[in-house]
């Protein structure tokens, strides 16, 4: 209060003072151009300057204001652009999640040009594409979404490389993920998805390759990755491209104790190197008791029969109750010749565990000696028997 008072007075002082100093003295003021001469006092020139002054700052304002408001409309109609496309994009994403694949793609698409992030709509355009089956849309859109953005190559070939695999197009999809793995080696989802790849692709050998670098990555059941890198081992043993015997000499100590592997190793190198292959089936034996193996051990013909069946006797002592062993020895019997002691391990085969397999062999082999029984023991058995010696009716005995 007494601010205002104190400049109310201030004002008044100096509004007398004025008064006065235009009482005392008005001043002369002549302006003259050419023939034209203006006279007037010298406090009417100075109001008329203040006046100019203040006309010239109010037009001024006045032109800035209405370049903005120029400005100010195109920037709202940008923004009302931008904000439509949005919306559009939010719907089209919508249909995306809910498997509405061609609206979804008009939608993203439409929106692309004014959208805040363009990418997003050409990607998602892509993938409602490849869900349509329109793969060469697929491909044009994420042709014109590396045109846009030539920065965010990373997730477009991403994004190509996921239709790809879920497509199951093994052969186009490691071509880009190669492509990835140039700039990104250590991308764990690149390397699962290219391990998918080599899988589907039927390429063991660039499976076992991959193995080491996928084992860096945690993200994964251990047990996955095991299951993986038995399968890579076990394809390159079973396709033959090449010899078993450098694949088993190239395979991880651990891998080796794999009864799975092994029995591939054995039927692989049975025919080529019987000894070789004989000797890693025994020495897995020793070291862990598995019957597949045991199975495997009288149905392949390789090595010395003789020599083989005193190997699977000497296991009695301490598997004396193991059916599946009593099935080989019945089996390796067989390759040897002696029918009876071949007839005794099959009994006991089943009687220790019925399996159909002990079950046909001792079925053929009662049919071979005349037994009646032997055929409505054979016809129970259900799997395929391996071809074996069987006695003839001459033989027998």
């Amino acid at each position: 209060m007494r601010a205002r008072l104190l400049w109310l007075v201030t004002v008044l002082a100096l509004g007398g003072l004025v008064g006065l100093l235009i009482t005392r003295d008005p001043g002369y003021v002549l302006v003259a151009y050419d023939d034209m001469a203006v006279e007037t006092s010298l406090w009417f020139a100075l109001v008329v300057l203040a006046a100019g002054y203040l006309l010239v700052r109010i037009l001024l304002f006045l032109g800035i204001r209405v370049a903005r408001g120029r400005g100010a409309l195109r920037e709202w109609n940008v923004n009302r652009r931008v904000r439509a496309a949005d919306q559009r994009t939010l719907q089209g994403l919508t249909l995306l999640a809910e498997g509405q694949w061609a609206p979804a793609r008009k939608l993203l698409q439409r929106a692309a040009p004014a959208a805040t992030a363009p990418l997003v709509n050409l990607l998602g355009a892509a993938r409602a594409a490849a869900r349509a089956g329109d793969q060469a849309g697929r491909d044009a859109l994420l042709r014109e979404a590396r045109a846009r953005a030539p920065d965010a190559a990373l997730a477009i070939d991403f994004t190509q490389a996921s239709l790809e695999h879920e497509a199951r197009a093994w052969a186009s999809c490691r071509v880009t993920l190669e492509r990835l793995r140039v700039r990104h080696p250590s991308h764990p989802e690149v390397l699962w998805m290219l391990a998918d790849c080599h899988v589907g692709l039927e390429d063991w050998q660039a499976l076992s390759e991959l193995v080491p670098m996928l084992q860096r990555d945690h993200s994964r059941p251990p047990e996955l990755l095991a299951a993986l890198e038995q399968q890579a081992w076990l394809g390159r043993l079973a396709a033959g491209s090449e010899p078993a015997g450098r694949v088993w000499a190239s395979l991880p100590k651990p891998l080796r104790r794999s009864g799975a592997l092994v029995g591939a190793y054995a039927r692989a190198e049975a025919d080529e190197h019987p000894d070789a292959a004989e000797r890693v089936l025994r020495e897995a034996l020793q070291h862990h008791w598995d019957a597949e193996l045991v199975i495997l051990y009288g149905q392949l013909a390789f090595g010395d029969p003789a020599h083989r069946l005193a190997t699977a006797e000497g296991w009695l002592k301490s598997h004396a109750d193991d059916p599946a062993l009593f099935l080989t020895l019945g089996r390796l019997c067989l390759q040897n010749r002696r029918w009876s002691q071949a007839r005794e391990h099959f009994e006991m085969s089943l009687r220790l565990r019925p399996t159909p397999q002990a079950q046909g062999e001792l079925g053929r082999l009662c049919v071979a000696l005349g037994d009646p029984r032997g055929a409505g023991l054979l016809l129970e058995a259900l799997p395929e028997l391996p071809r074996l010696p069987l006695p003839d009716s001459r033989s027998a005995g």
